[in-house]
């Protein structure tokens, strides 16, 4: 999995700010810092604070704006992550990451 920080506070363009929010989290997979919202911007998200989740062919397979739904997100990421173990087991994994999943707020 990879992760996508988009900013939406000035303080959150620091990648020192970034990286203590990540360690206080315990986020450890990869995390790309788009400060500049490239990637928010071609998703069309509508809103700043929400979650979309892009399986390994580029599709988007889940989508919520604003916080909460946490329970589904994880459930999205368990069945991406699910799936991608499930292909390692036939041979035919596309790379090694499962997914993007892009957050921001």
């Amino acid at each position: 999995m990879v992760g996508v920080h988009t900013p939406e506070f000035p303080f959150e363009r620091s990648a020192s700010n970034v990286q203590a929010a990540l360690k206080r989290h315990g986020i450890t997979y990869p995390v790309a810092q788009d400060n500049d919202s490239q990637t928010w911007k071609r998703l069309a998200q509508p809103v700043l604070a929400g979650a979309i989740h892009v399986d390994q062919s580029g599709k988007i397979v889940f989508q919520h704006d604003g916080e909460g739904q946490y329970e589904q997100i994880d459930r999205t990421i368990a069945r991406l992550l699910n799936a991608v173990a499930e292909r390692s087991a036939n041979g035919t994994v596309l790379s090694s990451y499962p997914a993007w999943y892009v957050h921001a707020g």
